[in-house]
């Protein structure tokens, strides 16, 4: 196959459309979003559009090392 990525998705959208058009009595209808599919969409959707920071500013304060010195 050969084509630009545009001109593929073109035909491809075409060819799905036709046989939606011509086929569709042979093809079984997806059932309905259950409350819990739903749920999961909207935290997905509010897990998207939350600001990221940069993982520095997530990471914790490494605690502090004192060095002993030797006396001699």
């Amino acid at each position: 196959m050969s084509g630009t990525p545009a001109a593929l998705a073109e035909r491809d959208a075409l060819s799905l459309a036709h046989i939606m058009r011509t086929d569709l009595p042979l093809h079984r209808s997806l059932p309905d979003d259950s409350e819990l599919t739903r749920a999961i969409a909207v935290l997905a959707r509010a897990g998207r559009t939350r600001s990221v920071q940069p993982p520095a500013a997530n990471v914790p304060e490494s605690p502090r090392i004192r060095v002993r010195r030797r006396r001699g």
